[in-house]
C-alpha cells in the first residue's frame, strides 16, 4: 500500500477503534476495551521507538524532563492516544496532523513494551 493510503488507512482504524471504545454495548455488558493492535510486535516496537526518539525525547526524555514521565503514566490507552492526537494541557503539542494513526499506536506500543515499573 502506497505511503498516502496507509496514512489514511491508519488513521481510519484509530478513528474507528477509539470511536468503538466510547460506545457502550447493549444491556448490562460494557463496551470492549481497546487493545492496541501493534502491542508486542517487533516491527511496530521499532518504528515507534524511532518516532519517540524523533519526535517525543526532547520533552519527555528517559524519565520525564519538561514533559511527564510517559513510561509510568498510568493513562489508559484510548487517553494516551487521544493526548498524543489531540494535544495536553501543559502544553503538549498536538501530532495528529502530523503523525497517521499507525505512527500513534506505534508509539504507545514502544512505550507499553517499557518497565512501568
Amino acid at each position: 500500500m502506497p505511503p498516502a493510503q496507509s496514512s489514511r488507512a491508519g488513521r481510519g482504524l484509530l478513528a474507528v477503534t477509539l470511536t468503538a471504545c466510547f460506545v457502550t454495548a447493549q444491556g448490562d455488558e460494557p463496551a470492549p476495551a481497546f487493545i492496541n493492535p501493534f502491542l508486542d510486535q517487533p516491527e511496530a516496537l521499532t518504528a515507534g521507538e524511532k518516532i519517540y526518539r524523533g519526535r517525543c525525547f526532547g520533552c519527555h526524555f528517559r524519565a520525564g524532563g519538561r514533559g511527564p514521565n510517559i513510561f509510568r503514566s498510568k493513562l489508559d490507552p484510548v487517553r494516551f492516544i487521544e493526548i498524543v492526537a489531540k494535544g495536553g494541557n501543559a502544553g503538549m503539542p498536538a501530532w495528529g496532523a502530523t503523525l497517521s494513526g499507525d505512527e500513534i499506536l506505534h508509539v504507545h506500543a514502544f512505550v507499553m513494551s517499557r518497565d512501568r515499573l
